[in-house]
This record gives structure tokens, C-alpha cells and sequence, in this order.
């Protein structure tokens, strides 16, 4: 039993997560080393001092409610609230709490388990910016942003496919990518998914595809495979109209050359 007792003991101390145990009024009889490097309180600080001394005015009847229930026996699971360091500054936390109980089954006191959650949530909120960044980008985007899955399928089209193509996303999304691209385009378009699919850096390539009126539409692609989460990206910008006035300069320069010929 004593050797279980020291094991015990050496667990808690060693553990990353502040342990905190509690009388069932909320006094304070029990704090490891992870508490006193979190909240800034020793164990002599702390031990004989109600649990509220961390909490902020406007959770006091969070503790409240949990005293109560602990009190019935029942246990909290990964609560994420605000707790106050020992200069008050506030710190993001996920409460775990149960009932410590006696060989009898009755209750106790309260057991305790606090983990720092302020850098986690900063990531997730940054996570979150960058993923509503990339939404806006992707819904607002002139240019043709496609996500396919691995055998070929639009699983994702940027809303701009209607003005490109004529097509709305739903009307092309389950579909092979290939069903949009002109015949004669077809195998390049295909050697550039496997050269994706292979590693090889990203390059430009002019396509031809075909808008859903039938008409021809150029697009200067840069697609890219993502192994971890088995998906094409493409982003396609509309060359159509720049050929066309490419086109049409060559056009004027072969007739101002066959002009000058005719002069000579």
C-alpha cells in the first residue's frame, strides 16, 4: 500500500496538468508542481485556500454548479473555461473533474485536472482566419480554381467557373475534369496530372477547354498534387481574349509585311 502511495504520489508530481484536489466545499487540499508553474501559487500559498482564488468574478457560478454536481457523483469532462494566474492574468483552460470517493462509494472530495489550452486555441484561431483568408480567395476569385480528387473528379470548383465556362459549380462538380478540356488537349492534360501526381515542380501550360456554349476557351493552368490529402489543385486564368489580340497582332503584321513586299 505504501509503495502504491509513493507511485502515486510521483505520478501527480511528474504530471504536465496541474492536479489540484479539493475538500467538497471547495477548499483547496492538494496541488502538484504543473499548478504552482501554471497558476504562479506554491502548494503553501495555495492548499487551505478556496478554490475560487482562481476564478474570475463572472465564472463563480460555474464553480457553484460544478461543486454541486460533483457533490451527486457525477464527473466533467473537458470543460474549457477561463481561470486567473496569480497576477490575475487570465488563462484559457480544459477542466477535468470527478468525485474522489471512499471505500464506502461516498464522495469525499474532488479531484482536479487543469491543461493550459491558450496555445491551442491560439492556433486554431489562426487556423481558422487563414481557412476563412482562403474561402474568400477561393469565392471571390477571377481566376479558375478546381480541386479534384485523385482519379480525376471535381470534388470543389471555384464559383468563377460560371463566367469562364458557363457552367455553376453543381453542374460540374462529380465530374471528370477532363470532360471540360478540348480533344486535342486531352493528353497533355492527363501527362500533367501524372507529372503532379510524381512530385515534379508545377509548370504553366496553355489548355484549351470548352465552354459550356461550345466555344473555345484558353486557359493558362499551374496545377499541383497534394499527397496527404489526395487532391488535384488547379488554378486556371482566362487567356482567351489575350490570344485573340495576340492573334490579331500577327495577323496585322503579316499583312503589313505582305504589303511592304507588294510596295518592294
Amino acid at each position: 500500500h505504501a509503495e502504491r502511495e509513493r507511485l502515486f504520489s510521483a505520478a501527480v508530481e511528474s504530471s504536465n496538468d496541474a492536479i489540484i484536489t479539493m475538500s467538497l466545499d471547495g477548499t483547496i487540499t492538494g496541488w502538484n508542481s504543473a499548478a504552482e508553474r501554471l497558476f504562479g501559487y506554491t502548494a503553501v500559498e495555495a492548499v487551505g485556500e478556496n478554490i475560487t482564488l482562481l476564478v474570475p468574478d463572472d465564472r463563480r457560478t460555474e464553480i457553484q454548479d460544478a461543486l454541486r454536481r460533483i457533490g451527486w457523483g457525477e464527473s466533467i469532462e473537458h470543460n474549457e473555461t477561463v481561470r486567473l494566474r496569480k497576477g490575475g492574468s487570465p488563462v484559457e483552460v480544459s477542466l477535468s473533474i470527478s468525485p474522489i470517493k471512499s471505500p464506502s462509494g461516498a464522495t469525499i472530495g474532488i479531484s482536479k485536472v487543469v491543461r493550459d489550452i491558450s496555445d491551442a486555441n491560439k492556433t486554431r484561431q489562426v487556423l481558422r482566419q487563414q481557412a476563412e483568408e482562403l474561402r474568400r480567395i477561393f469565392e471571390t476569385s477571377q481566376d479558375l480554381i478546381m480541386v479534384m480528387d485523385s482519379r480525376g473528379f471535381l470534388v470543389q470548383i471555384s464559383p468563377s467557373c460560371d463566367a469562364i465556362l458557363g457552367y455553376r459549380p453543381e453542374e460540374m462538380i462529380g465530374r471528370s475534369g477532363v470532360d471540360f478540356i478540348h480533344p486535342d488537349h486531352l493528353e497533355n492534360s492527363r501527362e500533367e496530372m501524372r507529372a503532379a501526381r510524381r512530385g515534379q515542380r508545377p509548370k504553366i501550360s496553355d489548355t484549351r477547354c470548352m465552354h459550356k456554349d461550345g466555344h473555345a476557351v484558353w486557359l493558362s493552368w499551374l496545377g499541383t498534387w497534394s499527397d496527404p490529402v489526395k487532391r488535384f489543385f488547379f488554378v486556371g486564368r482566362d487567356m482567351t481574349e489575350s490570344r485573340q489580340v495576340q492573334e490579331t497582332l500577327r495577323e496585322s503584321a503579316q499583312l503589313a509585311r505582305g504589303i511592304i513586299d507588294t510596295a518592294l
